[in-house]
């Protein structure tokens, strides 16, 4: 099992030949997203005001072939002894980057491919996958 970030998910919409080429074969072990990747491509559709709708249509096309893990109580709790640690070790992280590895981890899922290694390495039991 493995989780794609929403940095894999924008490439791949936009048709870069490595996104694209890193999904179809992570296909074979099951490829899950989160609510909060979903969350995070629907803010980039409606922050650059146009072809809202289309674009929306083309993220939920893309998504069909995902397994999109809610946000539950127990990650929640798991994302905020993520980023509490790395605050208090001087390391800010994105709230958004602590849930969805919280998600991640809660669900059983310790590999995430993403293009930003950085918002994920210093995470304990998350493998970061390049692409």
């Amino acid at each position: 099992m493995i989780l794609a970030d929403t940095t894999l998910l924008i490439d791949f919409l936009r048709g870069k030949k490595e996104a694209i080429a890193t999904l179809q074969n992570a296909q074979s072990e099951g490829i899950y997203t989160t609510e909060i990747n979903v969350f995070e491509l629907i803010i980039g559709v409606y922050a650059k005001k146009q072809e809202t709708q289309k674009d929306v249509e083309k993220i939920f096309a893309m998504l069909a072939q995902f397994i999109i893990l809610p946000l539950e109580r127990r990650a929640t709790l798991r994302a905020g002894e993520i980023a509490g640690t790395l605050i208090k070790q001087g390391q800010q992280i994105e709230g958004t980057d602590a849930l969805i590895a919280a998600i991640a981890l809660t669900n059983g899922i310790s590999e995430i491919i993403t293009a930003n290694k950085d918002h994920y390495e210093r995470i304990p039991g998350i493998k970061v996958v390049g692409y």
